[in-house]
């Protein structure tokens, strides 16, 4: 468990330092942080349940061997199917908090995105708590 849970919660890591994920500049330390810490600690939850899990995930078969259960055989693809959704739920999120931001910002001139993200404080970011909860 060791070297998994430094590569776990390392991985926000270049996924901010490469801007793969559009956030606001005011956000994006505080979703690094939480990021890590909410993936390791996860991470640590299934260690120490992996007995519990295995044994609800496996049934036994034929001859002494372990078959998966239908529901456990389909859930990883049910998890990245809900990974995805939530993808395009946090972008569409993010595009109506830029829209909310643009109009109130018409008025100084700021109509970029980027600029948007970049000059927002914290306090003034429309929709900021589902934003930090997709």
């Amino acid at each position: 468990m060791g070297v998994s849970a430094i590569v776990v919660a390392a991985l926000p890591i270049p996924a901010e330092a490469f801007r793969l994920v559009p956030a606001y500049t005011a956000q994006r330390g505080l979703l690094a942080v939480c990021t890590s810490l909410f993936a390791f600690l996860v991470l640590a939850f299934l260690f120490y349940s992996r007995h519990r899990i295995a044994g609800s995930m496996f049934c036994p078969g034929a001859g002494g061997c372990y078959a998966a259960r239908p529901a456990a055989a389909w859930l990883p693809l049910v998890l990245i199917l809900g990974s995805l959704a939530m993808v395009f739920c946090y972008q569409a999120e993010l595009d109506a908090s830029i829209s909310l931001r643009r109009q109130t910002t018409q008025l100084i001139g700021i109509t970029k995105a980027d600029d948007i993200l970049a000059g927002t404080a914290v306090t003034d970011i429309p929709r900021a708590i589902p934003l930090m909860v997709l």
